[in-house]
């Protein structure tokens, strides 16, 4: 009987951070990595797309999260959800209690509320100000729509990129709790935290991950992004997925 090793690489803003491994003989999951942050804002939006043209996503307010997380300096994605209120992946924050928050060259300070109580790779941090343009959409995705996903890798401008629906892989689904859903495009570094929308730029959920053997992304759905508010959290711990 082959023994399977796990190997999980943690999605954040740059060069990765591994909170675990899962690796077979021919595929490996890796959630976009860490970097150590930098002051400067992210430019003008930058559409890749390798399936179909971009859904609509200048409704959404995609910001850049920074956190001392488990001792490391780095930085992630995330959306706003409510005036004051985002959701990024849970790793990306980890441990952190207080993190800084761009958009467009404002700066927030924003509180760790906690991770969702329920295991999936999902953080909520409130912030000290309210923002404009809260999300609230949500989408049942039919299984030919293509998925898009917004977020600001690599420490640069907010990227688009766009993939076709495909089957969750099967080591995603050992990992990671909660619905997921599959995207055929590859995520750089940076991506996790950000958002996933169908067709018509409705909220689909979160990216956490890639399998890198298949260049499949990784999303943790979101069935009610309103409900979020009144989630029940519990403190992030280091390394998250221990």
């Amino acid at each position: 009987m082959l023994a399977i090793a796990v190997t999980i690489t943690v999605a954040l803003f740059g060069v990765g951070v591994a909170i675990g491994q899962a690796t077979t003989e021919s595929t490996r999951v890796a959630a976009p990595p860490v970097v150590g942050v930098r002051s400067e804002v992210a430019g003008a939006v930058v559409e890749r797309t390798n399936a179909a043209d971009p859904a609509p996503t200048g409704h959404l307010v995609v910001v850049t999260v920074a956190a001392t997380s488990c001792g490391v300096r780095s930085v992630g994605s995330g959306v706003l959800v409510d005036d004051d209120l985002l959701v990024t992946a849970a790793h990306v924050v980890g441990d952190a209690g207080l993190v800084r928050i761009d958009h467009d060259g404002q700066v927030l300070t924003g509180e760790v509320l906690g991770v969702l109580a329920d295991g999936r790779d999902l953080a909520l941090i409130e912030l000290d100000a309210s923002m404009a343009r809260p999300l609230r959409s949500v989408a049942a995705i039919a299984p030919s729509d293509p998925i898009t996903l917004v977020g600001h890798p690599n420490d640069g401008p907010r990227t688009v990129l766009v993939g076709a629906r495909t089957d969750v892989p099967q080591l995603a689904s050992q990992l990671y709790r909660g619905e997921l859903v599959a995207a055929s495009v590859s995520v750089p570094p940076g991506m996790s935290g950000g958002p996933a929308v169908d067709a018509s730029g409705a909220l689909i959920g979160i990216t956490v991950a890639e399998e890198t053997g298949t260049q499949t992304a990784i999303v943790v759905r979101i069935d009610d992004p309103a409900a979020l508010v009144d989630a029940a959290v519990q403190p992030g711990r280091c390394p998250l997925g221990a």
